[in-house]
């Protein structure tokens, strides 16, 4: 899980710096994710994924994260996201 942590910090900090920065355009980085890949998913839902891939960007007026706001699928009967007004950066939560 640390590895897809690191890569999913590695693809926002560039994404940061390559858009938001060096051309002032916004950047919605969706959360979703492989949710039935332990290894590889959970950005979406799991807050210390979250965290741990977003306290290592730095925040930018025009970067986002787009949250589902369930913790899974678009299913009504799913529990609000946890992974929603966490963290230091904008979100966009997807209904």
């Amino acid at each position: 899980m640390e590895e897809a942590i690191r890569k999913h910090a590695e693809l926002v900090n560039m994404l940061r710096e390559e858009v938001c920065v060096k051309r002032n355009k916004v950047v919605i980085y969706r959360t979703w994710d492989y949710a039935w890949n332990a290894e590889r998913g959970f950005l979406h839902t799991k807050p210390a994924y979250y965290l741990g891939v977003t306290r290592q960007v730095e925040p930018n007026p025009n970067l986002y994260f787009g949250i589902k706001h369930t913790a899974g699928d678009y299913f009504r009967t799913f529990p609000f996201n946890p992974t929603i007004g966490i963290g230091n950066h904008p979100q966009i939560i997807e209904v």
